[in-house]
């Protein structure tokens, strides 16, 4: 491994090696810049840098947050570091920064020991802030005790919190008085002298603190400070005062902001007891792209240097950005509430020589003393660093280093825009996104509202269609606009809420708009990731308007409960796009990324696109009154049984999805299983995360060192025993991974209605549009009969692989998304076990055909027919069927010849079949363009059956489960469709490597009533 690939901090907490005097100057003004801060005794008096640091870097390269990484590891054991991303709301600034301090308050308080039950950021605030309220309360005589000095000091010097049954050195009565006597707490407060805009505080730390870890009571405090509207009952369960009344549930982004304007003012404030924090915003070339964004970040900075307490803010920045976007977009006060640092500077030879040993130390080089010697080689360095005030960016000399080690940096340069560089630093941040996932005590993938406002509104949607709501509020920011089609809005802010009353309201302005929209698309939509989705929506206890949050759900109401891996990818993906923005991904721009980002992320636009399935839990939900009042417990304490937030977890949520609905008995994790499995073999792989399709689990296996693709594969038959699996699982290789696909063990069914409302074909612009089936991320694999790559079509499959069912689901296709003055279909059916019941109608151009004969007949018939197309075509000046047809001429309809089983055709004798192959090869050749077009299945995909000629003359290859990998090879050039699972599970192919999917199901009796429709 080159050791010098690393050259960009994605956390600045958790940087690599670093120069101690690279930019030593700027650090050390940061950290003097911070020493006041802690200079007082606590609970310190208010205190802030005057100023917001602001560092400057002459371009992209230099090491800004690397910067943040060093300063981060500074001030470890005195500051609470926030390394903010840039937020996507001028509206909503607040709460994204809120939310991002939280996040970082619930992560581990020490990295060394972060495992589940490890104390964190938030817990030890709290401790702090209890600990020194308890001094004062002994000071002040709200507490009694016989000997109150003794009891200060024991408090300062021993006091800890923990869970009410936790038994700790602490006196166990201290929990009554915090909880039950809220004067002793007001009292203490009123003698530290801070001042706080919510009084509520000191008890919704204590409450958290003393709660359980993951509890629902946690849950509770949390989501009040991140100034969530909340419940009456949840309000009763926290015991909050009348003082601080609920406020009123309104749309109001104003309100909101607002609301969490004050937290986060608060929460600095309580850092009088505890560390101080520093706010580092890095990446902020992204606020310099909108002058609404760069003028909010600067009121922001500005309100944080004049207003908010016990803080240093430091802003990373290129001098380029600064000196013009930025200067030029905020206002004048604003401005002067900065400082500028020292510029930052690249490193100089010395530097340069102890990074390469750091770099190099310990195994890194073992059995490369080759590639050792080029990168120290003194001549070479000459080179580079001429005078001693040469100095480089670390970026450039960590490339330079790279293709030296390599030997490469003598041969033809390799583009800057490579897009392996995309492809593998995307793979990275996705497997750091996935290991975070594994931790329950990691808040990386929590929930943040600017993640979703840039998926949906700058790499989901299409130019021109995305703006703000009609009138932008915290249930609506922004909507997609798809004239006579959809429209879809998107709300970001309330999607943690708990309460009954905010999924109300939610619920009934998803209604308004859907009956002003007018549409046949018309949904507001939230995104949930995994942590908030221990609170199904709607709740079980939420008798009366649960029926109203269903039914919603089901017509205008998305709720999207993102899996771990879903997450991840978007997670990802952002952060690629943050880098690319930032200059950190050499050669690459943010829009070069987009279409990479993209193809990730295939199948989310045609997710929110597509209409809502109304769910069948609706007729779960009971019929009383709101959310269910707060039971006295068998103690009697008035909290500890709140049936809104008891039993609820056994409630499952309805997901809408697209398509296909899931079985409500999930099938087992094997993730574990998987793991174990491997081991055994004595193969390391590590789960990336699971995807879950309609017949199959798909499992991502990241193979551990020396562990080749080939080695796991010759364990298929091994893996089946070892993980009790009906059939030997398939492998097969993506970018950075293996994955391993494991049957369900009870299947789903898609329905072919449920796919063609989707929008992708529902919307598609060809009329021989055909969905093939669904594929493992839940999209529509779809064939184009007028794209040259899928013109004509070979299936192949063994008996009860759903091969005819298959055929059905295309003819069906057919006939829905055409008239016949767009069509003509001929079917040819030996054994008319298919097609042989369906009536006569226009579409057809005769009976179902049934013997070699009649097939030869009508192969030479279209030939002619094709012939004659070919004239008429360029009498009138076009180049194609589809331009005529679009022009308005449909006296020349598109054909298409369905054969259900060609081997009986085939096998006749050897002049039929060459005959036959003769007129397949005239067809395939010319027949896309004058309409004509072929689809041929057989049940016997051997050499016999499928011959070069037929083969190569049909470039759509759909192959379901055959009999041996003779025949997969056969079909799709390698094997793998021997180990599908039957029913429709297939492998498609149009010129790239197969895709797995799930064909579509349609009912018989549906089938022959689209031939029976009046319309026709």
């Amino acid at each position: 491994m080159n050791p010098f690939s690393w050259d960009i901090v994605k956390n600045p907490s958790e940087i690599p090696v670093t120069v101690s005097s690279l930019n030593h100057e700027v650090l050390e003004s940061l950290e003097n810049a911070f020493t006041p801060l802690t200079a007082a005794a606590k609970p310190r008096p208010p205190c802030s840098s005057p100023k917001a640091r602001l560092v400057l870097s002459p371009a992209p390269g230099y090491g800004k947050s690397h910067l943040v990484g060093r300063l981060c590891a500074s001030l470890s054991d005195r500051a609470n570091v926030v390394a903010f991303t840039p937020f996507q709301s001028a509206d909503l600034c607040w709460q994204s920064l809120l939310l991002q301090v939280l996040r970082n308050l619930q992560s581990p308080a020490s990295p060394i020991a972060a495992g589940p039950l490890a104390q964190t950021r938030l817990e030890t605030l709290a401790e702090d802030v209890i600990r020194h309220l308890l001094v004062q309360a002994l000071k002040s005589g709200w507490l009694i005790h016989a000997e109150p000095e003794e009891a200060v000091q024991w408090a300062l010097n021993h006091f800890t919190l923990g869970p009410l049954k936790d038994k700790r050195d602490w006196n166990e009565a201290l929990h009554d008085v915090f909880l039950n006597q809220s004067h002793v707490l007001r009292g203490a407060w009123a003698a530290t002298g801070v001042s706080l805009a919510d009084n509520d505080w000191p008890a919704m730390l204590f409450r958290y603190a003393t709660s359980e870890p993951f509890s629902d009571q946690q849950e509770r405090c949390v989501a009040w400070m991140k100034g969530e509207t909340l419940s009456l009952e949840t309000r009763s369960a926290l015991g909050l005062t009348d003082a601080s009344a609920p406020p009123t549930e309104s749309s109001a982004s104003g309100e909101l902001n607002n609301r969490c304007r004050e937290r986060f003012h608060d929460l600095c404030r309580l850092a009088a007891f505890h560390r101080p924090f520093v706010f580092c915003f890095d990446q902020t070339e992204v606020f310099a792209q909108n002058n609404t964004l760069a003028k909010s970040f600067g009121r922001v900075v500005a309100e944080l240097v004049n207003e908010v307490p016990h803080h240093l803010t430091v802003v990373t920045v290129n001098q380029g950005l600064w000196d013009g976007k930025f200067c030029n977009s905020m206002e004048e006060a604003d401005l002067h509430r900065f400082k500028k640092e020292a510029e930052l500077m690249g490193l100089r030879r010395p530097e340069g020589e102890e990074l390469i040993t750091l770099l190099t130390a310990g195994d890194t080089a073992a059995g490369q003393e080759n590639a050792l010697t080029r990168v120290r080689d003194s001549k070479w360095l000459d080179t580079l660093f001429p005078n001693p005030t040469t100095n480089i960016p670390a970026r450039e000399f960590l490339h330079k280093c790279q293709q030296r080690w390599d030997g490469s940096e003598n041969t033809a340069r390799v583009p800057q825009r490579n897009p392996a560089i995309i492809t593998a630093r995307y793979q990275k941040l996705f497997s750091v996104a996935l290991a975070a996932a594994a931790n329950p005590r990691s808040t990386e993938l929590h929930y943040m509202p600017d993640l979703f406002r840039w998926l949906t509104g700058t790499l989901l949607a299409r130019p021109g269609e995305c703006g703000p709501a009609d009138h932008p509020d915290s249930y609506a920011e922004l909507k997609w606009t798809l004239p006579a089609q959809a429209v879809i809005h998107f709300g970001f802010a309330h999607a943690s809420s708990n309460s009954y009353a905010t999924w109300k309201r939610l619920a009934e302005y998803a209604r308004d708009r859907r009956r002003h929209d007018a549409v046949p698309v018309s949904k507001l939509v939230h995104f949930r990731t995994p942590e908030l989705q221990r609170c199904p929506i709607p709740r079980s206890s939420w008798k009366k308007n649960g029926p109203l949050i269903l039914t919603a759900l089901g017509e205008c109401l998305q709720v999207i409960d993102l899996t771990a891996e879903e997450t991840a990818a978007i997670h990802a993906a952002r952060q690629l796009h943050l880098e690319a923005e930032s200059g950190d991904l050499e050669g690459f721009k943010g829009t070069d990324v987009i279409p990479f980002l993209l193809e990730k992320l295939e199948g989310w636009r045609i997710r929110l696109l597509a209409p809502l399935v109304p769910s069948p839990l609706s007729e779960k939900t009971g019929t009383d009154s709101g959310d269910v009042p707060a039971k006295k417990s068998a103690s009697g304490s008035g909290a500890a049984a709140n049936p809104a937030d008891g039993d609820s977890a056994k409630t499952k949520s309805p997901i809408a999805h697209t398509g296909w609905q899931p079985n409500p008995d999930p099938t087992p994790d094997l993730s574990r299983a998987i793991v174990e499995a491997c081991a055994s073999f004595k193969i390391q792989v590590t789960i990336l995360g699971r995807r879950e399709a309609p017949q199959l689990i798909r499992y991502h296996l990241q193979p551990g060192p020396g562990v080749t693709f080939a080695k796991i594969k010759n364990h298929a038959i091994d893996l089946q025993l070892k993980l009790g699996l009906h059939s030997e699982p398939l492998l097969g290789t993506g970018p950075g991974f293996v994955y391993l696909d494991a049957l369900k063990e009870k299947p789903d069914i898609i329905l072919w209605r449920d796919a063609m409302r989707r929008p992708e074909i529902s919307d598609h612009p060809s009329l021989l549009a055909l969905p093939i089936g669904v594929n493992i991320s839940n999209s529509l694999i779809i064939a184009d009969l007028c794209d040259s790559n899928t013109a004509h079509a070979l299936i192949g499959g063994s008996s009860g692989s759903g091969k005819s069912e298959l055929l059905k689901a295309l003819v069906a296709t057919l006939i829905q998304r055409n008239t016949p003055k767009t069509l003509q279909l001929t079917v040819v059916d030996p054994k008319l076990l298919t097609f042989g019941n369906i009536p006569a109608n226009p579409f057809l151009t005769g009976p179902v055909l049934r013997d070699i004969a009649e097939s030869l007949k009508c192969l030479e018939e279209a030939v002619e027919d094709m012939e004659k197309r070919y004239e008429i075509l360029l009498k009138g000046h076009f180049t194609r069927l589809g331009e005529r047809i679009d022009a308005g001429l449909t006296d020349l309809p598109y054909r298409v010849l369905v054969f259900d089983e060609f081997a009986d055709l085939i096998n006749s004798g050897k002049q039929e079949k060459q005959e036959f192959e003769r007129l397949i090869k005239r067809i395939s050749a010319k027949g896309r363009a004058a309409g004509v077009h072929l689809i041929i299945a057989t049940q016997r995909p051997d050499r016999e059956v499928v011959t070069g000629q037929i083969k190569a003359n049909l470039p759509l290859k759909i192959c379901l489960r055959v009999t041996s990998a003779t025949n997969s090879h056969i079909l799709l050039d390698e094997a793998g469709a021997e180990l599908l699972l039957g029913r429709g599970d297939l492998l498609c192919q149009s010129g790239s490597l197969p895709e797995r999917g799930q064909a579509l199901f349609v009912p018989q009796e549906e089938f022959l009533g689209l031939f029976r429709r009046e319309e026709i």
